[in-house]
């Protein structure tokens, strides 16, 4: 008698993989887990700068859980403005629960490819962490198209020599530079009437053409 068992078949083994939407929610999971821990070692660390380091952790984790795992399927496009603008006050509320500074949020409407709206996410997050760590009260982010590229920039308003680097320090400032490039864009700073850092990504870069 032939006691030997049957091959799985491919089609077998394809059925018992877990799709990519259930792979997707259970990343997020995790990182909510994450978000969740951070949270709690942030608020039981002992000196500022550790708390402060651990508060900008917080808020670039939060830019990875921003789109919905039903959403994030590849070869289609998410509303990156509404997803953009929720991660902004997600994050204004994490360093300013009780509002007392000002930051206006004005993002256009823009239909993005998952990842792209991903890398945005990462860049307003850097974005307001340089804003919570500046001792400016007011501050803008705007998101807007110019002349075919899509621009994101943070302005502050006020001194700029009051304006003080996050925890993160240079770090911040090369991952900020990498998340730019990675969409084809740049990033530029510029000292006035406060601070301003602008990221400048061409259209073309992100599947977007503004000329039609």
């Amino acid at each position: 008698m032939d006691s030997m068992k049957p091959p799985v078949s491919v089609i077998d083994v394809a059925q018992r993989r877990p799709d990519v939407s259930t792979l997707i929610h259970y990343f997020r999971n995790q990182l909510q887990t994450m978000t969740s821990l951070v949270s709690l070692a942030a608020q039981r660390a002992p000196g500022e700068e550790s708390r402060a380091a651990l508060e900008d952790l917080r808020a670039r984790v939060e830019a990875l859980t921003i789109i919905p795992p039903e959403e994030a399927a590849p070869g289609g496009t998410v509303a990156a403005d509404r997803l953009l603008t929720l991660l902004a006050h997600r994050i204004c509320q994490l360093y300013d629960p009780d509002r007392h500074r000002r930051v206006d949020i004005r993002i256009c409407p823009l239909q993005l490819a998952p990842r792209e709206t991903g890398t945005l996410a990462q860049i307003l997050a850097e974005l307001l962490v340089r804003i919570f760590r500046s001792e400016l009260v007011n501050a803008e982010i705007i998101l807007a198209e110019h002349d075919g590229a899509l621009k994101l920039r943070a302005l502050t308003k006020g001194n700029p020599l009051a304006a003080a680097e996050p925890a993160s320090g240079a770090l911040g400032e090369l991952l900020l530079e990498g998340l730019a490039r990675s969409l084809g864009g740049a990033v530029r700073r510029s000292d006035g009437d406060g601070l301003m850092w602008e990221t400048s990504i061409p259209g073309q870069a992100i599947g977007v053409d503004f000329n039609r």
